[in-house]
């Protein structure tokens, strides 16, 4: 991948960029896009001919196992992180945010308090909300540019609810978004998205 390539995704219908401004109030044009987990970089080649090859065939119907996609992530997490995980305990979902509700609606029960590390991806509180479950916020402290967990505040809030809260859910790494960034306090939020003069 050539990571010096700038592909500028303003105005081509891309969530990140064109609908930025909508979300936070800083234009594409003087801003950077920080709040979606979205590249801006040229797919590799070897993923761009497995699209190829299935565009070839002319025919995207329903595919017959995840078997490959399961032994694929076996083997990273065996690779990278030294742990043994069976495929079979793997199971695919249709984008994160499903996979937050499917974890809720199997590990928790209606009314329980849900704690998360603020701020993090907006969709665990919308996903903890839409699933009966109440949001129990435990902010990050920022110290040095860096966000540390707030163990004292952690610890304090665990004070139980609904049916056998709070259980806790963990985004690692959690990933800020604007509404953290909106409802943070002064001097513990993020900073403001910089100007991308280099994008023109």
């Amino acid at each position: 991948m050539n990571f010096d390539e700038v592909i500028d995704r303003r105005s081509t219908n891309s969530a990140k960029w064109d609908r930025m401004e909508a979300y936070s109030g800083v234009s594409a044009k003087d801003g950077i896009a920080m709040w979606v987990a979205d590249m801006d970089f040229r797919a590799p080649e070897f993923l761009q001919d497995a699209v190829r090859g299935l565009i070839d065939k002319a025919n995207y119907g329903y595919f017959a196992s995840d078997d490959e996609t399961r032994e694929a992530v076996a083997w990273w997490m065996r690779t990278r992180h030294g742990w043994a995980a069976d495929p079979d305990w793997m199971s695919n979902t249709a984008g994160l945010g499903h996979a937050i509700a499917q974890v809720l609606e199997t590990f928790t029960d209606a009314g329980d308090g849900i704690v998360i590390f603020s701020p993090v991806y907006h969709e665990f509180a919308r996903k903890i909300r839409i699933c009966g479950r109440r949001v129990h916020e435990s902010p990050l402290i920022i110290s040095d540019g860096v966000y540390h967990m707030d163990f004292e505040a952690f610890e304090a809030g665990l004070t139980g609810g609904g049916t056998g809260g709070p259980d806790l859910v963990a985004a690692q790494p959690g990933r800020p978004d604007l509404d953290a960034r909106r409802a943070a306090p002064a001097g513990r939020g993020l900073r403001a998205p910089r100007p991308a003069d280099h994008l023109g």
